[in-house]
């Protein structure tokens, strides 16, 4: 098999249509107005990094529908000792359900890893705890999580998880909406909206900064924590009407900046600039990998040759990209060797989880588990 090259050139351009009044309605989701040039312009120190040389024949660019993907999956019947389902349909995403119970905080989404999910709902994990792959079955909320991540010390332990019961979960929520929408639309489908772009955008930046790694570094950086009083909030991160007589105290977390990041009017206005596609595949020789880690990035988002990469499902990518080229790359690539290219920078980037449809991978992730290379210019 063909191993990644150092990455992709070019990817394509096209600004998105959005409404000219778009700047008051980003207003109205809250979004930050704070830069964060770093991930725009990149490690300075860092040689730009470009994932897959070339792209595919035969897979299609926009939508896909289930039965198109299921028959596709039913051809390969790759061994399963996971996942015992053919190729999992697009997973329903469980929106408006909780996506935590007692502390456990995920930073790999639920609603994402079901969409490696086989039909008795469960995918197929690796990990190397003990410097050797082992592979288990697992449902998505069994995975991807630390307990009390995103909980606040200090404060009383119903109102310490406020950030994952008002803020994450409302994140995720509406991320799932999104990816509905990227699964089962055409990107230029006039129904994509513009709540739909910006929280997608806002999910994709979320998967960086979320992880226990750069929550603890970000932790690092407060060296002189300040007090400061909490109102009590709805899990719709509305200010609650019942107030308590005291404030809530304690000093301010890490965690507590996680949200407002998040919503980077410059980063999301940047990733929403580039030309988004899906790229839906079939007929392929292996399904895509996801991980703990699962973006593949370009050395920042601004410069021409930029872009940034995910694997939406088992048969699908999301591409965004600020080049035109891209579209004929992709067409012109073997799709086999695409998948390939994609698995193999996904697997290398993980740090503690590689995820598929069943254990067909177990060599191949074998290799590269571990080895941990950079996803982002944020580590």
């Amino acid at each position: 098999m063909e191993r990644i090259a150092a990455g992709v050139t070019a990817l394509q351009r096209l600004v998105l249509d959005l409404r000219s009044n778009r700047t008051s309605r980003e207003a109205q989701l809250g979004l930050n107005l704070e830069a964060t040039p770093h991930v725009l312009a990149g490690d300075q120190n860092t040689a730009a990094r470009t994932p897959v040389a070339k792209l595919p024949p035969r897979a299609s660019l926009g939508k896909m529908r289930g039965p198109a993907a299921r028959s596709s999956a039913r051809g390969q019947r790759p061994r399963r000792v996971c996942a015992q389902s053919d190729m999992p349909k697009t997973a329903p995403l469980g929106i408006l359900q909780p996506m935590s119970k007692e502390g456990k905080h995920h930073y790999i989404p639920v609603f994402y890893l079901k969409q490696w999910a086989g039909k008795d709902g469960r995918l197929c994990e690796y990990s190397n705890p003990y410097d050797r792959v082992r592979v288990r079955n697992v449902h998505p909320g069994g995975t991807g999580f630390v307990h009390g991540l995103y909980s606040v010390p200090g404060l009383p332990p119903e109102a310490s998880q406020y950030v994952e019961r008002t803020q994450m979960q409302h994140f995720d929520n509406e991320a799932a909406i999104a990816l509905r929408a990227l699964l089962d639309q055409k990107l230029d489908d006039p129904n994509l909206s513009w709540e739909v772009k910006i929280w997608w955008a806002a999910f994709l930046y979320g998967l960086v900064l979320r992880t226990p790694k750069y929550v603890a570094k970000l932790q690092e950086r407060i060296t002189k924590p300040f007090i400061a009083d909490r109102i009590r909030l709805e899990r719709d991160g509305t200010p609650s009407a019942k107030q308590a007589e005291i404030p809530l105290r304690a000093p301010i977390a890490a965690v507590e900046m996680l949200p407002k990041m998040f919503k980077s009017k410059e980063l999301i206005q940047g990733i929403n600039k580039m030309d988004w596609y899906t790229l839906h595949m079939s007929g392929q020789k292996h399904s895509l990998l996801t991980s703990d880690r699962p973006i593949i990035m370009s050395n920042g988002l601004a410069r021409p040759t930029d872009f940034l990469i995910i694997p939406i499902s088992p048969t699908t990518l999301f591409v965004a990209a600020n080049s035109p080229k891209i579209e004929k790359r992709l067409k012109d690539m073997d799709i086999d060797k695409l998948v390939v290219a994609v698995n193999d920078r996904v697997a290398k980037q993980a740090v503690d989880y590689v995820y598929g449809i069943d254990n067909s991978h177990l060599l191949f992730v074998s290799r590269r588990l571990g080895k941990r290379l950079k996803s982002t210019p944020l580590g």
